[in-house]
């Protein structure tokens, strides 16, 4: 797949007010108190370290902040998650932090970030039978760790995956995004692969 792909999931629950005219009214929904949540990381990865800037990840926080600039989402506040493991220490987790917050800095970007430990998920990854193979169960977890910590948000920034090569496995890639975005409200899953931010000037 050599194409940047978007997949857009439970939209039609958006106001009519956010998707075109009229969308800088406030008077059914309060732009102020909204929130444009980013999960920047592979969701469904059964490696060890998460990534939160790699060419996909950056894809998807220039896809947020694109919306936040639109007229009617100006006043939106723009919230990352960091996914992390209580295994890594508060030296760990404050490193990541750091690291992700001197990359905001230097791409312009104003930003929440916020840690989010993800340990129940990982540990039912690595103590299923199958070894570390993203199962039913698995998915559920991360779809409820989404859910206690967007379900506030307007809109939803996911890390898409990329599909397998094998279109035999396509079937069973679409059901494991069923199960993830299953009753989040409006969700984007991204995945990039063109290079669209630059540090350098």
């Amino acid at each position: 797949m050599g194409k940047n792909v978007c997949l857009g999931r439970y939209f039609f629950q958006l106001p009519p007010e956010s998707k075109g005219k009229g969308a800088t009214s406030t008077k059914s929904r309060d732009a102020a108190a909204e929130t444009i949540d980013v999960w920047p990381s592979n969701l469904l990865s059964t490696g060890g370290n998460q990534s939160y800037a790699d060419v996909c990840s950056l894809f998807l926080l220039q896809m947020a902040c694109v919306l936040n600039m639109a007229a009617g989402w100006r006043r939106a506040r723009l919230r990352i998650f960091l996914c992390v493991e209580s295994d890594s220490g508060d030296q760990g987790w404050l490193a990541k932090e750091e690291r992700f917050r001197e990359l905001l800095g230097k791409l312009r970007i104003r930003a929440t970030i916020k840690i989010v430990p993800w340990d129940s998920a990982v540990r039912l990854l690595r103590g299923s039978d199958s070894g570390s193979v993203v199962t039913e169960e698995f998915l559920s977890a991360v779809n409820q760790l989404l859910k206690e910590h967007s379900t506030s948000a307007a809109v939803r920034f996911l890390y898409l995956p990329r599909p397998p090569a094998d279109s035999n496995q396509s079937q069973q890639y679409l059901a494991q995004l069923d199960t993830l975005t299953q009753g989040l409200g409006p969700t984007l899953l991204i995945h990039g692969l063109t290079p669209v931010t630059c540090t350098e000037l």
